[in-house]
């Protein structure tokens, strides 16, 4: 068996270093492409796998590929895009990394984080659940956690095999993967399902669309065959789809969740009903380090202007900002708004379970970049967060001026505020 000691050449001469040279080439077409080749289960089922890996992230991919290339031939392509792989796979997947599964580039950019697909666990009911273009399979495993059967139907062979493997890695033994496009699935197709979830793929080759009546399987051309045989269609849509236009390609939603990750808006989840309603519910949820937050709206409102400077600053979470629900909810606990262009209000009261940024206010002033040096130096402050919403500001240009670095506890926001463009220094509660 290789060990690590049989890996510790280098090339020196001209002739190697040409080589390693071209060895980048190689590594990089390798790894920046998926892998389509038949061999998935061979390369699975390779006993020496793990310590492959192990050595590769040891040595590095450019070492290993000079080393094994001849031995292993494209198994080496495997092994190196996993390992390229690895750190945004385990951050992202911890439990499926941890328990040795595998992954693709473009399953590993297109999933669902596990904490997200856990939260949708708690919204699809039902004890027999069907998934189409099921991926690679996260959000299968944590539906598979409540439910009783599950059966996932995706036309990639090879994803397939990988998905197969991580529900054994994890030790999930109640999901059925079936390799079918979702047209032909439901064609043939006699059994009904207690709910049916949907990830529908979001490129045409380079090109990424939006409109769901341009994603594939076709979820609107789909839908009459999808409501035939459950009470409840999920539907997963870029974070990037807007709900206006949800509701337009899909009358009949009844719900609208959008969904944040510590702060980053990963995705918004339709649910479509076969019982008609005439404005969908709209949720805001952010997933934190420690606690999840949602809120629920079935209407909109707006705040009042603020006509001074309070004791509290609230900057809207995401998932708000992308309802379009921020100034809702700041209406809803009383909060006044800056400015209606920005997510960004004040209060006289500190509400600590805010959905998003609430700070106490220190000062405010004028936006004047020699202004702000002045003030920043006599504070002793030597580091700043600066956000910048509804003014005409370049936050990089105003680091460079002001001479001090980004990061620490500070925020400095630039914004709107009453009719004049305002710094507002802010730190934690």
């Amino acid at each position: 068996m290789p060990t690590e000691g049989h890996l510790s050449f280098l090339p020196q001469d001209e002739t190697a270093v040409t080589k390693k040279a071209n060895t980048r080439i190689i590594l990089k077409f390798f790894i920046n492409n998926l892998i389509n080749s038949s061999k998935i289960k061979e390369y699975l089922a390779n006993k020496e796998l793990s310590t492959y890996l192990h050595i590769a992230n040891t040595v590095g991919n450019q070492t290993f590929i000079l080393k094994y290339k001849s031995q292993l031939g494209d198994l080496t392509q495997f092994i190196a895009e996993q390992n390229k792989l690895a750190p945004k796979f385990k951050t992202k997947l911890p439990q499926l990394f941890a328990a040795g599964g595998f992954i693709s580039s473009r399953a590993l950019e297109q999933c669902t984080a596990e904490t997200v697909a856990a939260y949708k666990a708690q919204l699809i009911k039902g004890k027999k659940i069907l998934t189409l273009a099921a991926g690679i399979g996260i959000d299968d495993m944590a539906l598979s956690k409540v439910c009783e059967d599950l059966i996932g139907i995706d036309n990639d062979e090879d994803l397939n095999t990988l998905a197969d493997y991580n529900f054994e890695a994890m030790g999930l033994t109640n999901i059925k993967r079936l390799t079918q496009t979702a047209e032909d699935f439901l064609q043939g197709n006699t059994q009904t399902y207690d709910a049916i979830y949907i990830d529908p793929d979001r490129r045409d080759g380079a090109q990424r669309q939006l409109l769901l009546a341009e994603h594939q399987p076709n979820v609107i051309a789909l839908m009459p065959q999808l409501l035939a045989i459950t009470k409840q269609v999920w539907i997963k849509c870029s974070p990037l789809y807007d709900i206006d236009m949800a509701i337009k390609e899909l009358p009949g939603i009844s719900n609208v969740y959008v969904i944040s990750d510590r702060g980053e808006v990963k995705e918004m989840l339709l649910q479509i009903s076969n019982t008609p309603t005439l404005s969908p519910i709209i949720h805001c949820t952010d997933i934190g380090a420690t606690e999840t937050k949602t809120v629920a709206f079935t209407s909109l409102a707006m705040p009042e202007n603020t006509d001074s400077v309070q004791h509290y600053f609230y900057e809207a979470g995401a998932s708000l900002v992308k309802a379009r629900t921020h100034h809702t909810y700041a209406a809803s606990l009383g909060l006044k708004m800056l400015d209606k262009t920005v997510p960004f209000y004040m209060g006289d009261v500190a509400h600590t379970n805010f959905m998003g940024k609430c700070m106490a206010i220190k000062n405010s002033f004028p936006i004047n970049p020699k202004q702000i040096k002045l003030y920043l130096k006599s504070a002793g402050i030597n580091q700043i967060n600066i956000k910048a919403r509804g003014v005409k500001t370049d936050t990089a240009q105003l680091f460079k001026t002001i001479g001090i670095k980004e990061g620490g506890e500070d925020f400095l926001f630039l914004t709107p505020l009453d009719g004049k463009q305002m710094a507002v220094h802010c730190t934690p509660l």
